[in-house]
This record gives C-alpha cells, sequence and structure tokens, in this order.
C-alpha cells in the first residue's frame, strides 16, 4: 500500500510540474511577444515576473528545476516532465533554449 501512496503522489507531482512546466512556457510566449510588437500591459509585467523568477529558481539550484528533483527523490524514475512535450534527442536542449528566449523576451521587454 505505501507503494501505491507513494506512485499517487509521483503522478501528482509530474501533473503540477507538467501545468506548472506550460504555464511558463505561455509567460515566455508572451513576454516574447510583447517584446517583439512593443505593447505592454499589466499582463506583460506579470509573464516577465513569472519568466524571470523561473530563471532565478533554475539558477539558484543549477539548472534543475526543485518539481524534478522532488520527483526523483520520491522514487519516479521517468526523467524530466520535457519528454511529455518534447522528442528525446530534443529533451536535453529545453533548458538552454527557453534561457536564451527568456533573456531575449526579457531584454525586449525591459529596453
Amino acid at each position: 500500500m505505501a507503494a501505491r501512496r507513494r506512485d499517487g503522489i509521483i503522478a501528482t507531482v509530474q501533473v503540477v510540474h507538467a501545468i506548472v512546466f506550460v504555464a511558463i512556457a505561455c509567460c515566455l510566449a508572451y513576454v516574447l511577444l510583447s517584446g517583439i510588437t512593443g505593447e505592454h500591459s499589466p499582463a506583460t509585467w506579470l509573464a516577465t515576473g513569472v519568466v524571470t523568477g523561473e530563471g532565478a529558481v533554475l539558477a539558484v539550484n543549477r539548472g534543475r528545476c526543485p518539481l524534478s528533483a522532488l520527483s526523483e527523490r520520491l522514487g519516479d524514475r521517468s526523467g524530466p516532465v520535457t519528454r511529455i512535450f518534447f522528442p528525446e534527442w530534443f529533451v536535453p536542449w529545453v533548458t538552454p533554449l527557453f534561457v536564451a528566449l527568456a533573456i531575449v523576451g526579457v531584454a525586449l521587454v525591459v529596453l
């Protein structure tokens, strides 16, 4: 029964992680769009804060999402959440690509 409960907790962490990933990706897309078009709204600043906050979390954790670490500590062996959205060959490139896009997007919004 303990294994079943643990599997349920892992599944919950994975679902939350996937939702957070999609939300941050949407914020990143919005920041880029706002930066490119030059149209800023309160939502632009909120999205910029989310993207910058995620960047800070990743920087503090040496490029590793704390939800991935939590899932692995619980016993998850399925790999990063990005494997759900991207082909396996692309997964190692997701974080560097998102970081580059975040830097460009935030720079376009702020400058």
